[in-house]
């Protein structure tokens, strides 16, 4: 578990286009996703299609991942009271 200081510190060095050691060694290839998507440069930040396309957890991590995105339907009306 992280704390508020090192979470801090993730953000700030992330602005700089690093991320945590850890990240780069246990799952390289999310690492250098996420790398291309610090980018200072849009043009260098990958699509949505090209990070789907590229990414594949590992098993425990999809396993841990299922059921816990829920989809919340909004209409027009529901979204203009809690954003305008």
């Amino acid at each position: 578990m992280t704390t508020i200081m090192e979470q801090t510190r993730i953000i700030k060095e992330s602005k700089k286009g690093k991320i945590p050691k850890v990240l780069e060694d246990e799952l390289p290839e999310i690492g250098k996703i996420i790398k291309q998507m610090l980018s200072d440069h849009p043009s260098d930040r990958p699509s949505l299609q090209e990070i789907s396309r590229s990414l594949v957890l590992p098993i425990e991590m999809q396993s841990d991942l299922a059921g816990t995105v829920t989809v919340k339907r909004e209409n027009s009306l529901t979204w203009e009271k809690k954003y305008l």
